[in-house]
């Protein structure tokens, strides 16, 4: 007995000087020990712990991955690890759970600092991915190994994929070993090289220039070289930025179509993907169509015409017309084109096509709100000059103002002779009425009519 409290004793007190929440629990899953890390953790002490289920304590753990690894681990006995994370305290732990035949011991590992160097690697992944150069980073020296390259890179080197390139060794990019020792060298004494021009090879051999630019960086303790390489302009300059214009158009938040103005009645020859979201119309049904099979009923005749009057010119054109939808539904397209010349003259038009509906609904609600103010003002202003004009008899005011509600507030002239069936009782009661309660009354007489 007393051996084995000796054995417990020094188990609490190798847990308590660990950095990790440590809690013990019997193999009907009651608490029987937590360090002082844990009951920080968990918001709790030994005493309100012991004796009770993690269940009962904790009743959010039921049938949650906290449950599944327990009872996994129950039932194969081998440990069993997992990673959540504790909005209380805003941190993320990796959780062990270490079967005996005693129960569970179960350490909380802070592992925050470990996600959150994960996540600036995975945004500079991603950033490398979206850089318009080749980019990567790897392990310096000569037997450096890739651990990061992007889609740029691949295509500069002529390699049919990433997992490719990584295999084939940094140091075998360089088309002279000795411009690589150099080069190394120089990055091993400066920390970081600016655009040095250096003669690479692609994976199929072909030897080219480019210019070169990289930096020592300590990435979780490990050193690594991350670098960028971008041809020189002599490289294949137009091929180079074909892909860079291709890639723009094809992610372009609009609609974008090419139509070949050499061809008779000027088909469109590409679409992108924002044009298909638009008009419903993928690029087979939309390719070798003219852009007017998006017209209907209610295009404005004058609009489509400007259009066609700019292509025959080759002039660039913006207009606002309702277009539609593959489906049949109406939208309202702002279309602008624009002529493509090369060496031997006008060959293509480019178009640009935004769906403006939402726009377009906002202004008419407010056009047709301005209008309702302006007429309400406009009423309100014929009756100050009524209802101040003292030289006016009551009789004549109350017809005047009766005249004015049939206009103002569109009602039947039936209603304004059933009123006029009594004009003193109606005038005596008028004169009593302020000039703000008449405007209530007419108002109130509006809403309860439409």
């Amino acid at each position: 007995m007393a051996e084995s409290e000796s054995r417990a004793t020094r188990r609490n007190n190798t847990f308590e000087r660990v950095s990790d929440a440590v809690v013990g629990l019997n193999a009907d899953f009651e608490y029987t020990f937590l360090n002082s890390q844990a009951q920080e953790l968990l918001d709790a002490t030994e005493e309100t712990l012991f004796g009770t289920t993690i269940w009962d304590a904790f009743p959010e753990t039921i049938d949650s991955v906290a449950e599944d690894n327990i009872r996994r681990a129950v039932e194969t006995g081998e440990t069993q690890t997992y990673e959540r994370y504790n909005e209380t305290v805003d941190r993320w732990f990796e959780v062990r759970i270490f079967p005996d035949d005693h129960g569970h011991s179960i350490f909380f590992t802070d592992i925050s600092e470990r996600k959150e160097r994960k996540a600036e690697l995975d945004r500079y992944k991603q950033l490398v991915e979206s850089l318009p150069v080749a980019a990567g980073m790897n392990t310096p020296g000569e037997e450096g190994v890739s651990e990061l390259v992007n889609q740029a890179a691949v295509e500069l080197f002529g390699a049919t994929s990433k997992a490719e390139l990584k295999e084939y060794a940094p140091g075998g990019a360089y088309a002279n070993e000795a411009k690589r020792k150099q080069f190394s060298e120089r990055l091993r004494e400066t920390g970081s090289i600016d655009q040095q021009e250096v003669k690479l090879t692609t994976l199929d051999g072909e030897t080219f220039r480019a210019l070169v630019t990289a930096e020592l960086a300590e990435i979780d303790g490990e050193e690594y070289s991350v670098w960028t390489i971008a041809d020189t302009p002599e490289r294949k300059p137009n091929e180079q930025q074909l892909r860079y214009k291709t890639r723009a158009i094809e992610e372009a938040p609009i609609g974008v179509s090419l139509s070949s103005y050499e061809q008779a009645d000027n088909p469109i020859v590409y679409v992108n993907e924002r044009f298909e979201e638009i008009t419903g119309y993928t690029p087979a049904e939309a390719e070798g169509r003219h852009c007017r099979f998006l017209q209907g009923e209610g295009t404005s005749d004058e609009a489509a015409a400007r259009l066609g009057e700019a292509i025959a010119d080759g002039e660039a054109a913006t207009v606002e017309l309702q277009s539609y939808r593959k489906d049949g539904e109406m939208f309202w397209n702002r279309v602008s084109i624009a002529p493509v010349t090369t060496d031997a003259g006008l060959s293509h038009f480019v178009g640009f096509h935004q769906d403006i509906t939402s726009t377009k609904q906002r202004s008419q609600e407010l056009a047709q709100r301005n209008e309702q103010i302006t007429a309400q003002n406009q009423a309100l202003g014929s009756f100050a000059d009524i209802v101040s004009d003292p030289d006016q008899p009551v009789d004549q005011q109350i017809t005047s103002l009766l005249e004015l509600g049939t206009e103002y507030l569109d009602l039947d002239v039936g209603i304004v002779s059933d009123i006029e069936e009594p004009p003193i009782r109606f005038g005596t009661v008028y004169r009593r009425m302020t000039q703000l309660q008449l405007v209530t009354c007419l108002t109130s007489v509006r809403h309860s009519v439409h």
